[in-house]
């Protein structure tokens, strides 16, 4: 039973130090959506007109394309154009949140530019390994490459968990979310792999040139994170 007579802390308590927030804890900017609102609006452009008589050799990439005959914009083009309105509604929700949270935590660099970059580099190993005949669309490499760049960003950025905590939900949502459930013939598992590989190895390789503070500056705390920040310095100061 409780005792209401007790202390609310006693002595042998941990106390609870004042903590900075990390940068991750700002709420995204709704100005920094726009780049990503510029790449979908291409997305539906290009799935819509793929097909179009006036656009006879498409817009998709294969390994015959690009190594017999260099079409090396191919290699930027697949990634606009899907397959139809349903595969470019399935890339969607990932596309959109995770080019928006590239953009707002860390800057043009790493959305679209190296985004598009890392899309690119999985088109070029995924035609590599299949027959040349196989025809390659959808920017759902890309997808899975800047799901993964977020994952090793947030596992580095994030200071709210222990790095071992960081580690296991940034592993446990790769696992539930990321990992296919079924699967389809005309899906390339491949492409989905190499995106992920590529954008894992291009993140940590991006980490050192980096200019993101892992703590956010106090003009950028909201009011709640000032309150608490002051709540817990007094109650060091009383201690």
């Amino acid at each position: 039973m409780e005792d209401k007579h007790a202390p609310p802390f006693s002595e042998h308590d941990e106390k609870t130090e004042a903590r900075i927030p990390g940068w991750l804890e700002q709420k995204p900017k709704n100005k920094d959506i726009n780049p990503t609102l510029w790449i979908y609006l291409l997305c539906i452009l290009c799935t819509g007109f793929a097909r179009h008589p006036a656009v006879p050799a498409g817009f998709w990439v294969s390994g015959e394309s690009i190594f017999n005959r260099h079409e090396y914009w191919r290699l930027f083009t697949a990634l606009l154009v899907h397959a139809d309105w349903g595969h470019l509604l399935a890339n969607s929700p990932l596309l959109i949140i995770f080019s928006w949270y590239l953009r707002t935590y860390f800057g043009l660099l790493m959305f679209p530019i190296i985004s598009i970059a890392t899309g690119v580099m999985t088109n070029l190993t995924t035609v590599y390994k299949y027959p040349e005949s196989v025809r390659l669309v959808g920017a759902s490499g890309m997808v899975y490459a800047m799901v993964a760049m977020w994952l090793v960003l947030y596992t580095h950025f994030e200071t709210r968990f222990t790095p071992l905590t960081r580690l296991m939900r940034a592993v446990g949502f790769a696992l539930v979310l990321m990992a296919p459930t079924s699967f389809k013939p005309e899906t390339s598992y491949l492409a989905h792999g190499a995106g992920f590989v590529v954008g894992g190895i291009t993140a940590l390789i991006a980490l050192p040139f980096l200019k993101t503070p892992k703590h956010l500056p106090r003009e950028l705390w909201t009011q709640s994170q000032k309150d608490t920040y002051d709540a817990y310095d007094d109650q060091d100061r009383a201690s």
